[in-house]
């Protein structure tokens, strides 16, 4: 008996040996699960050992991301473009990557990020930002014609920038950064097309602040989360819904085949304009009127600072007070926390769910969606 146990402690022994030598084969460090890209293709994230990772950005560029904790980078990667992480100083160029950080479920992230590219009434269902910007903790560098100030942009000596290119590009900007000797990373989310697209880019945003689990397991959550706003509708029919806004006398309609139209119909909504595709969203307020006529309910795509109620909106369109959703009080707009809902598309998803179908959502308050004012 006692050599029985004699032998099954060896044995126990010889599997922790073999198990912290497989941990320091691969480099130190365990590896990451989910960290993959599920929905999109337009990033990447590779895991080369010891913490170390090789991250391709929305402009195909490979990013060598070695840990500080490391000390010194590998020489193999001397003639790598390298990110020292967890970055300390990040500044973002576009308003929508900063909800992205809320991803890691960690005040302290807020800390890391020193400028943005707005003022802090953009932030405002973000108060982690609001209070830090309105300490000088994080500071708006927006400058003119699009461009940052560079001189404070310099000043701040950041560790990284995240710019954007696609169809809007910030090509002068990436130029800059490089005359500057300023590392920058591409992030491209608002050209998605599906909001769990646009989401996931939460985890290229967050690999820098060397958050990869919690981001891993944010996404995993709101997949759950849309799995049960889906139960709840399974057995709704699709009411009709016509989206858009009036600009300059002309109406700028939704994609229909963008996020927003795709989350309307996994919600069980019938988009009256879904043939409307990138290149013909502008028509005349005449052509909205016709689909709005026939919808149940009016999505007018814009926020109360810009569309502070009904009766402005009567006075650039006073047939859209003759419409069924203007009767039946189904005229909705965007809230103006909207713009900072990317890292959130599974809330968006019930908020559109219970917009179009309000009794079976008895008790719930949309965050990303409003009645529209008298």
């Amino acid at each position: 008996m006692r050599l029985m146990r004699i032998t099954r402690a060896a044995a126990l022994i010889l599997a922790l040996l073999m198990t912290a030598i497989s941990f320091a084969a691969c480099g130190g460090s365990k590896e990451i699960k989910g960290l993959d890209a599920e929905f999109t293709a337009n990033f990447k994230i590779e895991q080369l050992g010891d913490g170390i990772k090789r991250v391709t950005d929305g402009e195909g560029r490979e990013l060598i991301l070695v840990p500080k904790a490391n000390g010194e980078v590998p020489a193999e990667y001397s003639d790598k473009i390298v990110i020292r992480t967890p970055v300390e100083r990040a500044v973002m160029l576009s308003t929508t990557q900063v909800c992205c950080l809320r991803a890691a479920g960690d005040d302290s992230i807020w800390d890391s990020l020193a400028a943005v590219s707005a003022d802090a009434y953009s932030f405002s269902n973000i108060p982690e930002v609001v209070s830090r910007m309105e300490s000088g903790k994080i500071i708006n560098v927006s400058g003119d014609m699009g461009d940052p100030d560079y001189e404070q942009l310099t000043a701040l000596n950041p560790d990284l920038v995240f710019v954007y290119t696609g169809p809007y590009p910030q090509t002068g900007v990436i130029e800059k950064l490089t005359e500057l000797g300023i590392s920058y990373a591409v992030d491209n989310e608002y050209i998605e097309t599906t909001a769990l697209a646009r989401m996931e880019w939460l985890k290229f945003v967050l690999t820098f602040f060397e958050k990869d689990q919690a981001a891993a397991d944010y996404v995993d959550r709101v997949k759950k989360s849309f799995a049960e706003t889906e139960k709840i509708i399974a057995e709704a029919e699709a009411p009709s819904i016509a989206m858009g806004y009036i600009w300059d006398g002309t109406v700028i309609a939704t994609d229909g085949a963008g996020w927003l139209a795709g989350l309307v119909e996994r919600a069980k909504g019938n988009y009256l304009q879904k043939d409307l595709s990138s290149d013909a969203l502008y028509i005349s307020v005449e052509d909205f009127l016709v689909s709005a006529s026939q919808a149940d309910i009016i999505l007018y795509t814009s926020t109360p600072s810009f569309m502070p109620g009904k009766a402005s909106l009567y006075e650039m369109a006073p047939l859209m007070a003759d419409t069924p959703a203007a009767q039946n009080n189904k005229l909705y707009e965007y809230t103006d926390a909207f713009w900072m809902s990317v890292d959130q598309p599974d809330v968006l998803f019930a908020d559109i769910a219970q917009l179009l179908h309000p009794e079976l959502f008895e008790g719930r308050t949309m965050t990303y969606f409003t009645l529209m004012a008298d």
